[in-house]
């Protein structure tokens, strides 16, 4: 192999791909000015859905040992979601789906898409069931500073949680293909739901269910958004299949990729488990507050920051 040949990793060779091979897929400029404002104003209302989410939230809850506990395990799927999406995923996928899509045909890129999302699906389900029952030492060593009472209760809600990890990480790749077919602004709507999803049961249900009430609309929400995804996919001509063939090559160059940055993934994700454990270290309430400040700043972000 010539070096003209020879396959390159940098972020610049992994852009200058994407645009060359996404010229026949591009945005019109008005296309594209309308897209972007319609997803800067979807970010916009979508921080405030997270600020009357989180209202509620406070208002019910406060900052307890519940919240805590609660907090906790809620971090835990969203980690596993984050380290199977690996941060570099878009930028990999992207470019692999529309080069197939545009040299050979959509059915071969449906193919490889479904080949790539069974693969995540196998992945998820086997870190919900490892998650679902080891939960009670997930806990005791992510919140090595709680009682028993918290740990009970943050053992509990993650074993309602925990398959939402599944949820997440097909509802992320989904979003990436409906870009790739140049929708932005839909899914991006559609993330509203999780938020809108929380601040109604806990709103209608807390004051009869309690901390119940909590865990349903992280139930419903991330469910919700993943079946608006799958509908927005489906009318573009997306089909399920059920395959799994590793010897697909543009599988293994995404898995190639993607895995080189999955150590850094790993540390980053470390340092948010790092907060939680000095936090439940701390007086009851503590990594609530924590939780709850993390939250508004990046509610503030989104509203203050071009996506």
């Amino acid at each position: 192999m010539t070096d003209q040949q020879k396959p390159s990793d940098s972020p610049e060779d992994q852009m200058a791909e994407f645009r060359e091979v996404g010229e026949g897929t591009s945005l019109r400029p008005w296309r594209a000015a309308q897209s972007f404002s319609g997803v800067t104003l979807v970010s916009g209302l979508g921080a405030v859905v997270g600020l009357v989410s989180n209202g509620f939230i406070a208002y019910h809850f406060g900052a307890t040992w519940k919240t805590d506990a609660f907090f906790l395990a809620q971090s835990i799927p969203l980690i596993l979601a984050h380290l199977l999406q690996s941060g570099p995923l878009p930028s990999v996928f992207l470019p692999i789906f529309i080069r197939i899509r545009t040299e050979r045909s959509p059915e071969s890129a449906w193919r490889f898409f479904n080949n790539l999302l069974n693969l995540i699906l196998v992945l998820s389900l086997f870190l919900v069931v490892l998650g679902y029952f080891l939960a009670p030492w997930i806990i005791r060593f992510v919140g090595v500073g709680f009682d028993e009472s918290t740990w009970t209760t943050s053992v509990r809600v993650l074993r309602f949680l925990i398959i939402t990890v599944l949820s997440h990480t097909v509802s992320g790749l989904l979003i990436i293909a409906l870009n790739a077919l140049n929708l932005f602004v839909l899914p991006a709507a559609f993330s509203l739901l999780p938020a809108l999803g929380v601040a109604v049961c806990v709103a209608v249900f807390a004051p009869a269910m309690g901390l119940d009430a909590w865990i349903l609309g992280n139930l419903i929400g991330p469910a919700l958004f993943l079946l608006a995804l799958l509908g927005a996919l489906w009318s573009q001509g997306y089909r399920y299949r059920p395959i799994l063939d590793f010897r697909q090559k543009e599988l293994r160059e995404v898995l190639r990729r993607v895995s080189q940055f999955f150590i850094s993934s790993l540390f980053t994700q470390g340092q948010t488990l790092s907060t939680r454990l000095v936090a439940s270290l701390l007086a009851p309430g503590s990594l609530s507050a924590i939780a709850y400040a993390e939250r508004l700043f990046l509610a503030a972000s989104a509203l203050f920051t071009i996506p």
